[in-house]
């Protein structure tokens, strides 16, 4: 005789359940995997700190999500603008008499670009055009499709913009990250270039 607080629990329901809790199971993993505030702004100080270039009104500066890589590994690599004040970089999506910002890249036999995010663009009061103030970021996520011959490569990429003031320059500068290969090795910043780029989706 069973007492009378059990209850029985049907197939049905039982599969109810299960379904159930694997939905929540997946829903605390997803925001596990997400950055907090305070994460995402020491890792942006951690940006501010890398390797810098600048060119007249803009500086740049590459972010690695690895510093070794496997191959047919996927990785991204971020691109950084910081754009003097009083300026504005025209975006990537600009069409018209504007000239947007471009990147070209130059890689190592074996890798190749899968798609490219961008930091969202504000409107240009003025020009009414897509355009960036203060700084930008594009993030490129890439995959090798083979074994890259040696233990060392190196990626680049010619990055060319239009800024706007009162008036008009036209810039470009060449970044080179070097890569080696071998075991995987993400770096610290990884997470906050996953981060991003599974926001602007």
């Amino acid at each position: 005789m069973k007492p009378a607080n059990c209850r029985l629990v049907l197939p049905q329901q039982a599969a109810v359940l299960l379904l159930a809790t694997a939905l929540l199971l997946s829903m605390q993993s997803a925001v596990s995997a997400e950055l907090t505030e305070d994460q995402a702004a020491f890792l942006e100080r951690k940006v501010n700190s890398l390797p810098s270039e600048r060119e007249g009104e803009v500086t740049l500066r590459l972010i690695p999500s690895h510093t070794s890589l496997e191959p047919g590994q996927t990785f991204q690599v971020g691109v950084d603008f910081r754009i003097r004040f009083g300026w504005h970089m025209y975006a990537a999506e600009q069409t018209g008499s504007q000239i947007p910002v471009r990147l070209k890249w130059t890689l190592p036999d074996g890798v190749e670009v899968r798609d490219v995010s961008w930091s969202k663009a504000e409107t240009d009061a003025e020009s009414k055009a897509a355009a960036y103030t203060r700084k930008a970021r594009a993030i490129a996520t890439l995959s090798t499709t083979k074994a890259v011959a040696g233990e060392m490569s190196e990626l680049k990429v010619k990055v060319s913009w239009q800024v706007c003031k009162d008036v008009c320059k036209v810039g470009a500068k060449e970044l080179s990250l070097p890569m080696a290969w071998g075991k995987s090795r993400a770096t610290e910043l990884a997470p906050l270039l996953e981060a991003q780029t599974t926001g602007d989706k």
